[in-house]
Parts: C-alpha cells; structure tokens; sequence
C-alpha cells in the first residue's frame, strides 16, 4: 500500500489551532489504496499537541503520530518528522500547524503523483497578506497564463530547469503547498542554522534540483492562518525579529549558491538576489544604527561570525547602499 508522510511543525500558544489542521487532514478525499502517515512533531509547544486530537475521527487510512521535543525551531522539528517517514514512502507533504488544506488536495496531489510528476505544488492564501501566492510571483503568472486552455483538473507542466529559479526569485512554493516524491528528496534536510526565515527557500531549492518532472495546480488549495509565525509576525520593520530575518536570508542565499547541482543560469540567478540580500541587511543595519545611535544590532556581530565572506562583501555593500542614497 504506498504511503504519504505528513510533516507538521507544532508550536503554539493557543488551544484549537492545531486541531483545525488536523480537521482539514481528517476530511480529505484519499484513494482506497493509499495510507496517510501524519507525523506531528511538538517542538516544546506551550499547548501540547496531544490535546488537540480529541473528537477527531481520522478513519482507517489515516495514521496520526506525534513526536514530542525540547524547542529546536521550526528547522529541527520538520527534520524529525522527516527522520521518522519509512524507506517505503511514496510521497511527503508538509502541513504548517496554522494552514489547512480544502478537501480534495492530496488526492490532486496523489492524481499527479500517479501520472508521472515528482514534484506538485498549488497556490494559496494568507488572510490580511494576500489572496493569491501566484497573482504576486511574476514567473508563475506568466506559467499559468500561457497554459489557460487547459482542460478543469489539469495540471501545468514547469519546464526541468525552471522550477530552482522559480523557488530562489519569487518563491512560489509556501511548504504547505508542495507535496513530492519521497525519492527525490532522500537525505536532503532543513537547515537548522535558519531559524527565522530561508529555511524552507534553501530546502526546497534543494529538493527541486533533484525533480525530474514537476506540475503546479492554479487553484487556491492551501489556506494559511495566522498563529504563531515568526517571519510573517515579524515584519514590521522595528520588530526585534527583523534583523534575524534579514541575517538569515543572507546566510539561506550563501547556501543556495552553494548547491552544486544548480545549473549556471540558476546560479546566476541566486547570486543576483544573494547580492540583493546583502544590500537590504546593510540598509536595515544603518537605519537601525541611525536611529538607537549608540546600538549596533547582535545580527551585524552573528552575520559577521557565521558568513565566511562577510569581510568581502560588507564593505563592497556598504558603499552601495551609500551611494545609492547620496550620503
């Protein structure tokens, strides 16, 4: 019987969040041959994720089991879960603990699975944010709009090559919307050095490259909710969060230009944003400076510590942002 893993992060403040997720899990519309393995991973979550499985009746293909941690980040509690899909999996999915999914989204999923694809995401909503993923990624609109004679249920093609790109410029993919093959992604793991944002940018760049044959459904299959998020809580640009986000997509895109298997175009295309990164962090870095005059912010020292080539490209940055600026 092929099996789908699902990997759920948890760590939440409050009572039923959770739940709604699982709820969404319970109600899906799964083929008669597939098991569904759930795997919950609770990373010291103040409300325990025991509570929320009470009055839900997941049936008999659905196999709910929960992982319990001292908090390690959202990076380490997906590598459990990963650490615990069996050998014989044949397809993984991932499931933030705020998002849910509409009734029919792994069997879209199992459909393209079926029919030859390794790598399957859709788009999605995020209440207050945006109402489609999709309309704000200029790469994937174009994709969809080019294949709008298509048939209802059929799901477009994305181009070997393009897939990497796609995920390192506009980042189509939020990770409660992809679900692939788990042969594709076999000792490829989250990073934990990420504890705020990129992990999942640098994980799925990675998984991507492997994709023989990926597909994207246009339709709105992933709503996101709005519990416990460090990045997208943590925009705002006098949030204490903001500086690490800001570290850490540096780092996540020193990663991604790192990887091998990207072809040289793609690379291209990571050392531009790489480069674009670089310069927001020193631009948030000044204007952080200017403002609490006497405080450097921790990330300057943690960047410094942990990028190899900070001493290289600081400077070089510095007097972009400057000049930009005119000062």
């Amino acid at each position: 019987m092929p099996t789908l893993y699902v990997i759920i992060p948890y760590y939440q403040n409050k009572a039923g969040i959770l739940r709604r997720a699982l709820r969404s899990i319970a109600v899906q519309e799964i083929p008669s041959d597939w098991l569904i393995v759930v795997n919950v991973v609770d990373d010291g979550s103040p409300h325990p994720a025991s509570k929320e499985l009470a009055g839900i009746d997941f049936g008999p293909v659905i196999d709910v089991r929960i992982f319990c941690q001292q908090n390690r980040g959202v990076s380490a509690a997906r590598n459990a879960g990963l650490n615990c899909v069996s050998e014989q999996a044949a397809l993984i999915a991932y499931l933030d603990s705020d998002d849910t999914w509409p009734q029919g989204h792994l069997a879209c999923a199992i459909r393209a699975y079926e029919n030859g694809y390794d790598f399957y995401f859709c788009d999605n909503s995020r209440p207050n944010h945006h109402e489609s993923t999709f309309a704000l990624s200029e790469m994937t609109s174009e994709l969809v709009s080019s294949s709008a004679g298509r048939s209802e249920g059929e799901y477009i093609d994305i181009p070997r090559r393009q897939l990497p790109r796609m995920i390192i410029k506009e980042f189509p993919t939020n990770i409660s919307t992809v679900i692939h093959a788990a042969a594709i992604g076999k000792g490829i793991r989250f990073e934990t050095r990420l504890r705020c944002a990129c992990e999942d940018v640098v994980y799925l760049t990675t998984i991507a490259t492997h994709s023989k044959n990926a597909c994207v459904n246009p339709e709105k299959m992933v709503s996101c909710g709005a519990g416990v998020n460090i990045y997208h809580g943590s925009l705002d640009w006098d949030h204490s969060s903001f500086m690490a986000i800001r570290r850490d997509s540096v780092i996540g895109y020193s990663l991604i230009v790192g990887i091998h298997s990207l072809a040289d175009d793609t690379k291209a295309v990571a050392r531009f944003e790489l480069k674009r990164y670089r310069s927001d962090f020193v631009f948030h870095l000044l204007r952080r400076v200017y403002r609490k005059r006497d405080k450097v912010p921790k990330e300057f020292f943690d960047l410094m510590r942990r990028d190899p080539r900070f001493v290289f490209w600081f400077p070089v940055s510095l007097l972009r942002v400057l000049r930009y600026y005119d000062v």
